[in-house]
Formats: structure tokens, sequence, C-alpha cells
């Protein structure tokens, strides 16, 4: 895969290759659906039925429950699967409309005489959920789901979960007779009548031996608060599949990621699982609170979840989107599946995709893009904060990667305790930040050995975490941060977050990306002779388009940076400088367009509005739309005076802010009947500014405040006559998105693609005036610098 525009070769990944008595690097190639090495196929060759769901009942054109009927359907399958053991041979497909999957009216009442909520189970392997598409299947949750006990906030059920229900007691196979190191493939046992080719095993370990937790702990302490780990002991579940049976050994097809000491009774156990269940192509809507608080109430940590997968093997979800949701997906002891290509989006909930005690899941190119109140501060709302909790791990996952996504800079990968180990990182890009991982204090640590951070680049972090500096893994003053010191390999980004020392097991080119960017890639790579064709094309998904939106305000690309950058350092058109909360901005330092010197129609204003331009070209996130000041009293163009357009690259703001009365956007050449749509938010909550719009039909927002500047509020009106529409501020005002839509609704294209490639290195060193003062930190005072468009802390 391409290396981004990076050369440095990392040690860490030469030992690996070579074998070096030094490597820190677990193989984490054998992680997803078959192994990494396919995707899966194309569910129209499967041959499996095809369930058109609104040939049973469901409407997706009204706004009514489609709940019973879709009880009755999946009633059908779960019984044709277990005539099949278990193999339903079908796919569930919901044609394009908007299908309510749950309301109020769908509670019961329970034995106790209270009102509940149940899960759709859908027990059976070979069973594919199927949507026409991300932007046009919708499966809703117009209402939360009941918890079992409001005081218990995770206890609110899923929506749908595609499971196998297993089996207790579970039949143990074998003993493990020797011990085997981590990396190898095989282990030795006392047993091998029940064992065959092809099937899904467990090596499994239970003990409470201290010596045994005292090795797991890497000599950190034992505190009395991890009544998991005292009381239960260590825990390791790791699922396999038997490549060879011979001689008293089986071989695995995936090598070891925990070393095996027969001495502490391990064991072979049966994972009764099933097989090829997937979901694709349809978005899953939620309704979760737009104020999110942690552990605030039932409401804001588990109210809409709308699916998980238990004890699957070999299955997916994929082309997903999940909006307004408190938790989106979770993996439940399964083994080899995968989540790739998903978006999360609307109102910030509680998580995002997990592996909760499951082995060698694939958590692939996903972009949180949710948006909310910032945790530490519940006094600023932002666009692209994130769930709470990013992608990441629970209880005792194992060889989980998280690959090439993206999270909000108001979240940090997940770590949530009950014994999680050798997790990757790779190529990820978000917020890092203390106190987010998660765990009850009973159960931690958060994370054991082998966390591994490859390439992560850290967009921010907060106000917390800049209070406890520098960066601990495993501190011994805080109850909840307890981490086994990671691998951390090519950590860089918009924050230099510096570590406490011996916190870490290798902090190898701190500040600077290394190749290989991808450390997955390369050692499937490494193994198969190749990149995988489906990761090729996974990297080149497209989440700004998949948005829906036709300019991305808020999204600035790593080249408008860089330019924008470039351009303040040569005092150019741009001046870079900090607002109040000492977030990044820059101000035009020159006038944008020209006056009318006569009245004008709105649908004619561009030939006098000015085009975005940073470092000598027009912005790419910005590219058609124009600049001005429009006086609607007078329909007169004026110029926008120097410091009045606010371009926000800092990631807790990024954006476009109109920063003065009738400064305005202006889309050109737009067709009668066409739609336009603007996300704003205003400046401040005292007085709420709004935007005007000019040359459209006025359908929703524009003209009027918003009830709060707490959420983004969304602007609607219809295209009048050809030619111009002009958007203009009452006053200060952020702009997020704007949308063009043509009569049949269909999105009509922006800007392109953003580029993936890492920013380049430069030396300067710049204040938060955005005064030059230098290229050597260790010269500077202590305080808060500049450099390559991050913050860094001296």
């Amino acid at each position: 895969m391409a290396d981004g525009g990076v050369s440095n070769t990392a040690i860490a990944w030469q030992e690996f290759v070579s074998s070096s008595p030094n490597n820190v690097l677990l193989d984490f190639s054998f992680a997803g659906y078959k192994h990494g090495e396919e995707a899966p196929a194309d569910v129209n060759t499967l041959g499996y039925t095809v369930y058109d769901v609104t040939k049973y009942g469901l409407d997706g054109t009204d706004d009514r429950s489609d709940r019973a009927a879709f009880d009755r359907l999946v009633a059908k399958i779960n019984d044709k699967a277990k005539k099949n053991r278990g193999q339903a041979n079908a796919i569930i497909y919901f044609p394009a409309g908007r299908y309510i999957l749950h309301t109020n009216a769908d509670n019961f009442t329970n034995s106790a005489g209270k009102l509940a909520s149940k899960t759709i189970n859908i027990v059976a392997g070979n069973l594919i959920i199927k949507g026409a598409g991300r932007d046009k299947t919708q499966l809703v949750m117009q209402d939360p789901n009941l918890p079992k006990d409001p005081n218990k906030m995770w206890t609110s059920p899923t929506m749908i979960s595609i499971r196998n229900n297993g089996e207790n007691p579970v039949p143990v196979w074998a003993n493990v007779t020797a011990d085997a190191p981590k990396g190898s493939f095989e282990v030795a046992v006392d047993d091998t009548r029940n064992i065959q080719v092809g099937d899904w095993v467990t090596l499994h370990l239970k003990n409470n031996d201290r010596t045994l937790i005292g090795k797991e702990l890497l000599g950190q302490p034992l505190y009395n608060n991890m009544t998991n780990l005292i009381n239960v002991g260590v825990q390791v579940v790791d699922y396999h599949q038997v490549a060879a049976v011979s001689n008293g050994k089986v071989t695995f097809k995936e090598p070891l990621m925990h070393a095996v000491e027969s001495q502490y009774g391990w064991t072979i156990q049966n994972y009764k699982c099933f097989e090829n269940a997937g979901v694709e192509d349809l978005t899953f809507v939620g309704y979760a609170k737009p104020d999110f608080k942690h552990h605030g109430s039932w409401e804001d940590d588990g109210a809409y979840k709308p699916l998980d997968m238990v004890r699957l093997a070999n299955s997916w979800v994929r082309r997903v989107a999940f909006h307004s949701v408190s938790e989106a997906l979770t993996f439940t002891w399964c083994a080899n599946c995968s989540a790739y290509d998903i978006l999360i989006t609307g109102n910030r909930g509680h998580s995002a995709i997990r592996s909760q005690g499951s082995s060698r899941v694939f958590i692939g190119k996903v972009g949180d893009y949710s948006d909310g109140i910032y945790n530490d501060t519940r006094n600023a709302w932002g666009k692209c904060v994130g769930q709470y909790h990013a992608c990441g791990v629970s209880k005792q996952s194992i060889g989980t990667v998280v690959w090439n996504c993206t999270w909000g800079v108001d979240a940090c990968f997940e770590a949530h305790a009950t014994q999680p180990r050798a997790t990757l990182i790779d190529a990820c890009r978000g917020g890092l930040m203390q106190l987010r991982c998660g765990g009850d204090k009973y159960q931690l640590p958060n994370h054991l050995d082998d966390l591994t951070l490859w390439n992560l680049y850290v967009t921010n972090t907060s106000t917390q975490t800049l209070k406890m500096l520098p960066y601990r893994w495993w501190d011994k003053n805080n109850i909840w941060i307890k981490i086994l010191p990671p691998t951390i390999v090519g950590i860089h980004g918009d924050y230099d977050m510096q570590f406490d020392d011996g916190q870490t097991k290798r902090d190898e080119s701190h500040g600077k990306a290394v190749f290989p960017r991808s450390l997955y890639a390369a050692q499937l790579e490494r193994r198969l002779g190749k990149v995988p064709d489906w990761l090729v094309e996974l990297e080149k998904a497209d989440h700004r388009k998949a948005l829906g939106k036709t300019w991305i305000l808020n999204m600035p690309t790593e080249q408008d940076k860089e330019a924008f950058e470039e351009d303040s350092y040569n005092n150019s058109r741009w001046n870079r400088t900090t607002d109040t909360a000492n977030n990044l901005v820059f101000e035009n330092t020159t006038a944008i367009g020209t006056s009318s010197n006569a009245a004008v129609e709105a649908k004619d204003v561009s030939q006098y509005a000015g085009k975005l331009i940073a470092d000598g070209k027009e912005a790419e996130f910005t590219r058609g739309l124009l600049f001005c000041i429009y006086v609607p009293e007078t329909n007169m163009v004026k110029p926008v005076s120097p410091g009045k357009l606010l371009v926000y690259t800092d990631p807790e703001r990024q954006s476009i802010r109109l920063n003065a009365k009738n400064l305005s956007i202006v889309v050109p050449h737009l067709k009668a009947g066409q739609t336009v749509e603007v996300g704003c938010r205003s400046v401040t909550n005292a007085g709420i500014r709004f935007l005007n719009a000019y040359n459209l039909t006025i359908e929703q927002g524009f003209g009027t405040a918003a009830s709060s500047n707490l959420e983004e509020q969304l602007c609607i009106g219809k295209v009048e006559q050809n030619g111009d529409v002009v958007i203009g501020a009452s006053n200060g005002i952020y702009v997020y998105s704007i949308t063009v839509k043509d009569e049949n609704g269909n999105v009509v294209a922006g800007v392109g693609n953003p580029s993936g490639k890492f920013r380049s290195d430069d030396p300067k060193i710049y204040n938060l005036l955005g005064q030059n003062v230098g290229t050597r930190f260790d010269l500077l005072r202590r305080g808060t610098y500049i450099c390559n468009g991050r913050k860094v802390m001296r």
C-alpha cells in the first residue's frame, strides 16, 4: 500500500521481519473475515433465498411500525434455520425506504407488570441482512429500548441480535500438556478424539494463582479493587480454527497471541458458533440525546443500540451507517469477523464499534463524525466530537485490529477492561486522552499486554489530560488508568503527546510517521505475497462523499491546512492566530471580492464575489464557493473586510466563521427547483445568531434563531430562479456544510477526494500569536507553542 510520503522504515518492523530477539510485535495479519485473505462474496452469488420484506408486510413508505411484520418474518427464518442445523441460507432484503423496527408501542408488559423492550433475535448462520444502499435504506429505532434496571445504565437490550446461543456446560475436549510460546501455531494435548480439522475450538485459561497473576501484570502491582482478576483469575478466551490434528498435537490456522504455560490448566473447549452472517448496505437510525453525558442516565448510555453479533465466525458488517446511536455495534464471543466501511453520524453516544470477548476481529475504515457536547467542559458543542468511546476492545478480546479509522476530537480508542490483550491500533486518526478507555474499577486493568499503536495521528486531547501531563498508561495515583506498557511506533499529529518515563514498551519515531504506513497491511503482504485486493479497495473508500454533502466546511484537506499555514508564514492573504479558547484560526488579511457600485439581484451576485485563496490557489474544501458582503436593504455587494472571514483548522473548531453582519457565502449557478441545505451554529448562546438566504424559498431554519448554540441548526430552502444563492450571516456564525440537491433529492457533487498524505515537516516554531520564535524547543520558555500546525507543550 502507499506509504503516504513516509520514508523512514521502523526499526520495530525490521526486527519483526528478521525475527530479532528484540522483536516486540505480534503477527496481527490473521484478523478479520477469512483471516484477512479475502472479502465476503457478493451475496447475490450465494444462492440463498431472498426474502423481500415488502412482500411480508413491511412498508418503508409510511410512519407506522413494521415490528410485528418483521417479527413474523424472523420467526419464519429462525424456524427454517432450526430445521437445517442452524443454516438459514437466507437474505433478508430491505428495498429503499424507512422501516421502523421499534417504537414505544412495540414494548410489552413483563411479569413484574412493567413495560419492557425485547431484542429481535435472529438465531442463524448463512444469514444476510441487506439494504439497497447506505443512503437508501434505513432501519429505525424510533423510541428507546427500555432498560431492565434504570440504575444499571447498560441494561437496555439491543434492537437486532444475530447470534448463536452457545451451550451450557461447554464441552472440554482436551487438556494442554506442554508450553507454547507466542507466535506458535500448535499445542500438545492429552486427547484429540473430539477434535477435527476445520472445527472451531476455544483455547481457554481461567486461574487465579497469584504467581500467574503476577506474570500477567508484568510486575505492576495488584490492587485490592481488581476483584475480577483476584477472584476469577487470569482469563484467556482465544478462538481458533483447527488446521491439523496429529501425534497428540493440535495445529491452528492462526498464531497464539498469548504464551501457554501448561502448569496453569489450559484446556481446549468446543466453540459453538455460526458462520457467514452479514449486514450490509443500509443505515441504522436512532434518536440519541443531543446532550449526551457519560453515565448520565440509561438514556445516555444505552437507549439506542441497534445491532450486535454473538458467537459468530467469518461474519461481517460493511457499507453501513449508524446515525444518533448510543452504541453502534458490538461483536461478542466472535471470531474472525470484520466491520468495515462504516459511518457514524448524528448525535454522539456512548460507544462505536467494539470487539468484546472476541478473537481477531477486524474493525476497518470507520469514520466517526458524530456531533455533540464536549465531555469535560459541558458548555461547548462541536462537530465530529465522536462517540465517547471510539472503536476498540472489551473483555477477553485478543488479536483485534482497528485499522485506518477516524474518530472524534473528544474521544479515544476503547480499552474497556476485563482483560483485553493484543490489540493493534493501526494508521488511525483521532483524539488521545486519559480516562476515556473505559472499564469498571473491579474489572481493571483496562488492557493487558501487547497493546500496539502504529502511526496513530493524534488530532486532539482533553482539557483534563492537559492538566495531567505527562501522559501515563499506568498511573499509580489514579485508580482508573491501568494499561500495561504499550508498543508505540510513529505517533504524530496535531498534538505532540509526551509520555511519562518508563510507561511504554517501545516509543519509536515519536512525532514522525514510519514506514510501513499500516502494520496490518504490511504483515498481510508479507504472509500472502501481496496486499489483498479487498484492503486496497477499502483504503479508497470515500467517507466525505458518503456523508452526502456538497461542501464539508469542517473537513479541510491536509493540503488546505498546509496552504493556510504557508500563507500565514509568508504574511500573504491569511494571518494565523488563536481564538479565546486557544483554537487555531486563520483570518483574512486582504479584502475578498469587489464592490458592485449598483444594486444587484441575489441571483447575479457571483460576478462580484471572491474565491477563498490560500498559498496562491483556491482551497479544495471550498472550491466553487464565493464570498462577499451582500446588503439586502440596498442589494449592494461589498468586499469582505480583513479580519472578518475566519477559517478554523484546529480539530476542535474546524469550520468557516462568518464574523460580520451580511458576510455571505455565494453558491453560484444553481437551477430553479434545486434544494440547498446549510449546517450552521451560532457563535454565542446569548443572542443567538442565524443565517439569511436570498434567491431561496425558505423551508426551514433560515431567518430564525435556533433555541440553543449547543447543537447544529439545519437550514433548508428551494432555489427560486436560475442563478446564484446568497447565504448571509446576521452576525458571528459557524458554517459547517452546504449541500445542493437536484429535484430528485440527489446530492450534487462538490469537492474532490481529500488527500491522505502525511503532513510535511517544518522546523519553524510559533507562539500562540502566530509569531515565529525559532526552531529549537530547548531554548524556549515553558508554555504552549505551534509547530507543523499542532499545539506542543514545553
